[in-house]
């Protein structure tokens, strides 16, 4: 008798980049520190900031910005940011004789800022569609920070981020908001244990993009949008969350969301031994930190105005 196939509808893989390459091609611009970043073999998890070495004598605008870790094995994320009047840069690089500056973590450190993108493990580059960018003003400088978790031996850093700059008109600016508590309190050997948080947006947007964030005890992550009529929309449902495969999760189509809206973040995480990513063993009251032992909770909205 011939066998019968079941056929899935199943869509075409994804191509991806051959290793060691750029996602999205060739990158316009490629910067990095001007030398490696020595990182010790124990201790706390590291936080630091490298000027990027350009000048902006005019305003800029970035399509995308791809990530290489140069080395993975003690890279935990990257974030680039735009120091906008470049005073942070001008005061702290280098101030210890070594690239960068160390900042506490789970912020910037700079004091006018602006988010530009960032990379976790699992995520790949996109393009703004058409007519969006990233505004990098006249004067500023781009920050590059790197968060290290060490690997037990010394080790040394040298990773890059290449820039695609825009290259057809802008008609809108894409910028970044967290939606997030650092209220976070979890006991040892609970499970399904819950955090919220809420906002209000102070003015109509076109969100475009949503990036979660959380730790290794992650489990779950929802977030809705109440519009002033009470129309509810679901904007994320992270199922079974994995710190090792972040996603920036783009709209099809940017979600119009008007002043007045209220966002709703509901995360919940595994505290116990049943959990495979489980950092402490046994496991230890974890509260809110930098270190990738410790959690947080954030979903982080890329958004233009709805003008």
């Amino acid at each position: 008798m011939a066998q019968t196939q079941n056929m899935l509808d199943f869509p075409p893989a994804p191509k991806l980049a051959p290793a060691g390459s750029w996602t999205l091609g060739t990158p316009d611009t490629v910067l990095k520190a001007a030398k490696p970043f020595p990182i010790e073999a124990e201790g706390r998890d590291v936080y630091r900031n490298f000027a990027l070495p350009m000048d902006f004598p005019e305003d800029r605008y970035i399509s995308a910005i791809d990530f290489k870790p140069q080395n993975p094995g003690v890279v935990h994320h990257i974030i680039v940011y735009i120091d906008n009047d470049g005073s942070t840069v001008a005061r702290r690089e280098g101030m210890d004789g070594l690239p960068g500056w160390n900042v506490s973590g789970g912020g910037s450190g700079i004091q006018n800022e602006d988010w530009a993108e960032g990379w976790a493990p699992g995520m790949n580059p996109r393009r703004q569609p058409g007519g969006v960018a990233i505004k990098v003003p006249k004067g500023a400088k781009l920050v590059m920070q790197v968060h290290y978790h060490k690997s037990g031996q010394p080790e040394t850093d040298n990773s890059a981020v290449g820039i695609y700059w825009a290259k057809e008109p802008v008609t809108s600016v894409r910028s970044v908001a967290p939606l997030g508590t650092p209220l976070l309190f979890l006991p040892p050997n609970k499970d399904n244990l819950e955090v919220k948080a809420q906002m209000t947006l102070p003015a109509s947007i076109l969100l475009r993009e949503i990036l979660p964030h959380m730790h290794m005890l992650g489990k779950t992550m929802k977030v809705k949008a109440t519009l002033p009529d009470g129309t509810e929309k679901k904007l994320v449902y992270i199922q079974n969350w994995d710190f090792n495969w972040q996603m920036a999760y783009r709209y099809a189509e940017p979600v119009k969301l008007p002043r007045g809206t209220k966002l709703e973040l509901v995360a919940t995480y595994d505290n116990t031994t049943k959990n495979p990513r489980q950092p402490s063993n046994p496991p230890k009251l974890t509260t809110f930190g930098e270190q990738t032992t410790d959690e947080m909770c954030f979903a982080f909205l890329a958004y233009s105005l709805d003008k």
